[in-house]
């Protein structure tokens, strides 16, 4: 009667270890799930922020040309933000920095554009950060949806690569910036059409 009774309690004890370890399995996988949905709103809010760059440095370029303006020389003004307190340059600039006589309304974005690549710099150290995170998920569950979102990242490092690091002529910028943006608009659809 006594090995019945210990039998008893042991089916009891390991079944009560059981349903502890099934909570701890919906938990990690809220978990998870948060740290994938967070990801992919960061990718997406970074995104929009380097497409965005991107766009200023193609009408910058666009404007240097028109304006017969070393644009090597613009660029350099502009990522370094050493843009202040010049004499003249014939780059359009005056002791304030880039003017809105020669630049129209795009000599802020100019003025600027330095602490905007600080922001931008920032989201990319974020995001990595939240990557690494996504490695250590082990639920088969967000398998696939892990896999789509590596996918997302990788579109989006490569916009982020364009809007810190212009190369080329500006013709093949602006239809590899095209091409970037339409890579990553087609992986967020194939991670919306996974999640609905």
């Amino acid at each position: 009667m006594k090995f019945y009774r210990v039998i008893g309690i042991l089916i009891i004890v390991l079944s009560l270890f059981g349903c502890g370890n099934a909570t701890e399995t919906k938990e990690e996988s809220k978990i998870d799930e948060q740290i994938i949905n967070d990801t992919y709103e960061e990718i997406s809010e970074a995104s929009k922020y380097s497409l965005e760059t991107s766009n200023i440095i193609l009408t910058v370029w666009d404007t240097a040309i028109s304006k017969d303006f070393d644009f090597n020389s613009v660029f350099s003004y502009m990522f370094s933000g050493d843009i202040r307190n010049h004499e003249w340059s014939g780059l359009g600039m005056d002791t304030e920095g880039f003017s809105d006589f020669s630049w129209g309304s795009i000599a802020v974005d100019m003025n600027t554009f330095n602490s905007r690549l600080s922001k931008i710099n920032e989201d990319k150290k974020k995001i990595d950060e939240m990557m690494q995170q996504i490695k250590g998920i082990e639920n088969e569950e967000y398998l696939q949806t892990i896999g789509l979102l590596t996918d997302y990242y990788i579109a989006y490092t490569k916009i982020f690569n364009s809007s810190t690091n212009p190369t080329g002529n500006k013709i093949g910028f602006s239809d590899n910036l095209v091409d970037l943006s339409n890579e990553l608009q087609e992986t967020k659809i194939k991670i919306d059409m996974l999640v609905d």
